[in-house]
């Protein structure tokens, strides 16, 4: 297991934007690029070929579509953009193939402000684009990357949606979790088949829920309560009945900061490490709970600078967006010991000796290796990119000196 250095990933790089004006928003990326929403109507772009030493390469900027960008999503060549002002009814679609060299490729929802003005989400699976925002969760295919088209809107603060203020969204298998602020719900929504998407289930949470994580089985949520813990679990295993199975954070009701901003929450599930950003009048940090023991959360440590906002994930290292910076951690780094390659061995690995299959995947060669646990004990396999077949597998152990 890890020590307690591991409570704590090194900060490995601050970006100043160099203007107080330009608040950072948002983080996403694109092969070796991150790419940062700033409030002062520009996206900065970064070379992060090496995370822990990030370099400025551009500034892109429009006048037209790109008004106080917001929250941003990626899907192949082309990147979504929220926008956050009254005089936007839109959002843009920005063509990222160049990667330092961006081009505005369209912009849609014009004249339906009612589904995308001032959207607080957007995630994508395959051909479909979901936003959140206000009452409503929308759905458009984009098949057509530069024409998307409106095909479901999920909305109302009652049953059956229970979709007030929604906030946070994110998707695992054929699921699109939400929390509603307003409602003090989180929200189960069907997307197998996306047109036809419907609010499977909707769970009481005594809180007003603004960050959550989940790996598909359990959902942790950060929001506010002036009588409830502000954080809780939900098993989320039986999609259609979720569960409250515990809760944390009696110190911390009535604290406004843990529900201020969007999608500053980050689950280690293999270390059982919750990282939340933290905004306060003493405390301007991401703060690191252990919350292997649910009924006994601990706080183990803080990382980061001033105003941390949204927390994003990618290739082993953290990202948050924040007052007129973003900032690089790194989180955890594996190495394994050499892949078992003995067609007896590989057929040994049955997938119900599997306790957990995590998310997070990274390409070798022709291989994309993938971790998975067996009793407990990490392991990665290696697929191949081609024929999707298991070709090995072998334990996995963490650099302790790098975290």
């Amino acid at each position: 297991m890890a020590n307690s250095d591991n409570n704590k990933p090194t900060e490995l790089q601050t970006v100043d934007m160099g203007n107080t004006n330009n608040n950072a928003v948002d983080n996403a990326f694109y092969g070796n690029y991150l790419y940062t929403s700033a409030s002062y109507d520009r996206i900065y772009i970064y070379d992060i070929s090496d995370p822990a030493a990030p370099e400025y390469a551009a500034t892109f900027t429009d006048g037209t579509y790109i008004i106080t960008p917001t929250v941003m999503e990626i899907v192949d060549t082309y990147m979504y953009v929220g926008v956050n002002t009254t005089n936007s009814n839109y959002m843009a679609i920005v063509d990222v193939s160049t990667p330092t060299s961006l081009s505005v490729a369209g912009h849609f929802g014009a004249g339906e402000g009612t589904y995308v003005q001032g959207a607080t989400d957007i995630v994508s699976k395959g051909d479909y684009l979901y936003v959140c925002k206000d009452t409503y969760v929308t759905v458009y295919d984009i098949s057509n990357r530069t024409s998307p088209v409106r095909v479901k809107a999920l909305s109302g603060g009652t049953s059956p949606n229970f979709i007030n203020l929604a906030k946070q969204m994110q998707i695992v298998g054929n699921y699109l979790y939400v929390t509603n602020r307003n409602s003090s719900r989180v929200n189960i929504i069907d997307i197998t088949d996306p047109p036809n998407a419907y609010t499977l289930s909707s769970i009481a949470t005594g809180i007003s829920p603004w960050n959550m994580f989940t790996d598909g089985t359990t959902m942790w949520v950060g929001g506010y309560s002036t009588s409830q813990n502000p954080f809780i679990q939900i098993d989320v295993s039986d999609k259609e009945n979720p569960s409250i199975t515990g809760s944390w954070g009696a110190d911390y009701k009535g604290t406004s900061s843990l529900y201020s901003y969007n999608n500053g929450m980050w689950v280690d599930v293999v270390n059982n490490l919750c990282y939340i950003s933290w905004r306060d009048s003493t405390s301007d940090t991401i703060k690191i709970f252990n919350i292997s023991d649910i009924e006994n959360v601990t706080l183990v440590n803080t990382c980061g600078r001033t105003n941390p906002d949204r927390i994003r994930y990618n290739n082993g290292y953290l990202y948050t967006a924040g007052n007129s910076k973003t900032y690089s951690y790194n989180v955890i780094v594996y190495k394994y010991s050499g892949l078992i390659t003995t067609t007896a061995d590989i057929h040994a690995l049955e997938m119900d000796t599997m306790d957990r299959v995590d998310s997070w995947s990274v390409s070798a060669g022709n291989y994309t290796i993938a971790p998975i646990y067996r009793s407990d004990q990490l392991h990665v396999i290696a697929v191949d990119s081609s024929t999707k077949q298991i070709m090995g597998y072998g334990e996995v152990t963490p650099i302790i000196s790098e975290l």
